[in-house]
């Protein structure tokens, strides 16, 4: 997810949150011809867990490149 930046709330039960801003994701009951699921456009800043799925398919947790701990 090159170039989206999110912020890590934390874990609850076996789910983790981040906030950040996001213009659309994919909707997994509904595909395009291509394969790519229908875009679910939000724009806006919001919380999700990382099982939130994108319109190829992969979800934000198996999309994630870079991770970058910041201490205060």
């Amino acid at each position: 997810m090159n170039g989206h930046v999110m912020l890590y709330l934390g874990q609850e039960g076996d789910k983790f949150y981040v906030i950040h801003a996001l213009a659309a994701y994919g909707d997994q009951r509904h595909k395009n011809s291509d394969g790519t699921l229908q875009r679910i456009e939000t724009m806006q800043v919001m919380v999700s867990d990382l099982e939130l799925t994108r319109r190829n398919g992969k979800t934000f947790k198996d999309s994630i490149i870079v991770g970058k701990m910041i201490e205060w």
